[in-house]
């Protein structure tokens, strides 16, 4: 009979050889053990292994009480007080279930602080019972944590399994400890196989000292199988498990693996790259193929799903050069990476979805270039554009602002090109257009010159924000891109058109003089006004004080008007 050993996860992520696989190690210790009492064996004892801070133990039937004894490592029977007898109702039962509030019998005991080594739970059926089944579940929380791991869930037959067990202690990797794993098939529980697993950094052990000891066993007939993994560190001992399968080879993906670039509208360019692998095919049906291309750190996965004869097939996986460009981002050759071939589960339940093969090995693809892929007709490229103030006259003063931005034309033909640029705020400062030739497709530098007066009136300082910039050509060759980049931190004051306001101007002659005096004294008599822009003074209100501080700033004496 099975002892199965359910596991907290608590987050220690993937580990060396068992990366590939995205299977998160276990740690912990929760046991889960099946007991039967007849008349004729009435009594059942089963063993734990305890080191933790805590420990829960929870005996369960669905009917009818059990006798329970408890004797912890130490010899010492757990007083019969501290342990709890109750039933849950069918109505009782917590809405998304728990392992210990199942509805039923049950018998409990929590203990903080258990002795370390192995305690004894003593089961017996009541005089006059019937015949009965039952559970155990141990939870241990706190000390050795360890997990049973498989680097896969199902390996065909002749496949080897790559076993080990990771164990922490406080958050550091336990060394130098002795762990072995015992390999049941479902029939054969008195019979396991064991291996021994070690921390070695040999083969399968892939890193010394990580506290990830390893070992494999080869040769499994076809079954289900259970893994007991235990480690004993000095006085320390756990134990956790693992399952998988061991199933007929169904079907294996070969070593022939082809791809080419596919130009689908004959215009010179790949609108997607297939990647076609052969499989060998033992038993029919339905299956999934998937596989990724990687470049880097990056990848893009794509699969289909294919009813295969038994023999050879060729299959082809398509991935857009959209997806490549967007995704990838750079030029190949491409890893084939992650190739899996699965077999789809029969609808009757006879089988469940198996995976059947799956390779890391099966090498690169042909060198592509990103200018080989499918693209528009015309591209404003993002890199490259450049920006210079030109001042004509020599007075200091900007008269244009000249741009340059990166076009990559396929097609020759008359051009018209716009853009605009911004405040940092967003408002639209200036928006001009050019006309062009290009003789033949290629990359170009296209022209923008803004108009320095334009600028400097707006009164708006940088930096400027070049964007709109919009491209028109031969059919089908039109380009935009909204937002180029931004300028350095020009000052409105350095182009032409720059406007310097005069405090007390309010006729905005460039004069302050006995006009903007009038000005101001309606604005006085009308008391409903009150225009702050007259608080000359700033003390929050227009009145005559605010006429005295304009007369101080008369440009000509007496008030007199300038002379234009």
């Amino acid at each position: 009979m099975f002892r199965i050993i359910f596991l907290f996860v608590i987050g220690l992520g993937s580990l060396s050889l068992f990366a590939q696989q995205d299977l998160n190690v276990p740690l912990g210790n929760q046991m889960y053990d099946v007991f039967e009492l007849t008349t004729t064996a009435s009594t059942q004892t089963l063993s734990i292994e305890v080191n933790a801070s805590s420990l829960t133990m929870d005996i369960y039937t669905s009917t009818n009480p059990v006798d329970v004894t408890i004797i912890d490592a130490s010899g010492t029977t757990v007083p019969p007080a501290n342990i709890n007898n109750f039933t849950v109702a069918a109505t009782e039962v917590p809405p998304l279930g728990a392992a210990l509030f199942a509805e039923g019998v049950h018998t409990q005991v929590n203990i903080d602080d258990p002795v370390s080594g192995t305690w004894l739970v003593n089961i017996s059926l009541p005089a006059g019972a019937s015949a009965l089944t039952g559970t155990m579940t141990t939870i241990q929380t706190g000390g050795l944590q360890v997990g049973a791991i498989v680097s896969r869930t199902t390996y065909n037959v002749g496949e080897p399994v790559v076993l080990a067990i990771a164990a922490y202690n406080a958050g550091a990797a336990v060394l130098s400890a002795v762990a072995e794993a015992n390999v049941y098939q479902e029939g054969t529980e008195l019979t396991p196989q064991t291996v021994v697993l070690l921390d070695d950094g040999l083969v399968p052990d892939t890193l010394s000292g990580d506290g990830l000891y390893t070992g494999q066993i080869s040769g499994l007939p076809v079954g289900d199988y259970l893994v007991e993994a235990v480690l004993q560190s000095g006085a320390l001992k756990a134990a956790s498990a693992a399952q998988f399968e061991v199933i007929p080879v169904m079907g294996i993906i070969t070593n022939n693996v082809t791809d080419a670039g596919v130009d689908t509208n004959a215009d010179g360019m790949f609108e997607r790259i297939d990647v076609s692998f052969e499989v060998d095919i033992s038993v029919a049906g339905t299956y999934s193929l998937l596989a990724e291309l990687k470049l880097g750190s990056e990848t893009i996965s794509k699969g289909t799903q294919v009813t295969f004869p038994v023999g050879l097939s060729v299959q082809a996986l398509s991935f857009s050069t959209e997806d490549i460009k967007k995704r990838l981002n750079g030029d190949g050759p491409y890893e084939i990476s992650d190739v899996r071939l699965i077999k789809t589960a029969i609808a009757d339940g006879s089988q469940p979805t198996r995976l059947v093969d799956r390779r890391n090995d099966l090498g690169l693809t042909q060198f592509y270039q990103l200018s080989q892929f499918q693209r528009p007709l015309t591209l404003i490229l993002e890199e490259g554009f450049t920006e210079i103030g030109v001042d004509t006259n020599g007075n200091g003063k900007f008269d244009t602002l000249d741009f340059t931005f990166l076009v990559d034309a396929l097609v020759a033909g008359q051009y018209t090109w716009g853009a605009s640029i911004k405040a940092p705020d967003g408002t639209t400062i200036a928006t001009v257009s050019q006309v062009g030739s290009l003789s033949a497709g290629g990359l170009f530098r296209f022209p923008l010159s803004f108009d320095g007066a334009t600028i400097g009136a707006a009164g708006f300082d940088g930096p400027y924000l070049l964007g709109d910039i919009g491209v028109y050509g031969p059919p089908d060759a039109a380009a935009a891109r909204f937002k180029m980049g931004e300028t350095v931190g020009y000052s409105a004051s350095e182009f032409e058109g720059f406007i310097v306001a005069i405090t007390g101007d309010f006729n905005g002659d460039d004069c302050v003089d006995r006009a903007d005096y009038q000005i101001l004294i309606a604005d006085v008599r009308n008391q409903e006004s009150n225009n702050l822009e007259y608080d000359l003074n700033n003390d929050g209100v227009v009145n005559r004080a605010d006429a005295r501080t304009l007369v101080g700033l008369f440009t000509n004496p007496r008030g007199a008007a300038c002379i234009p």
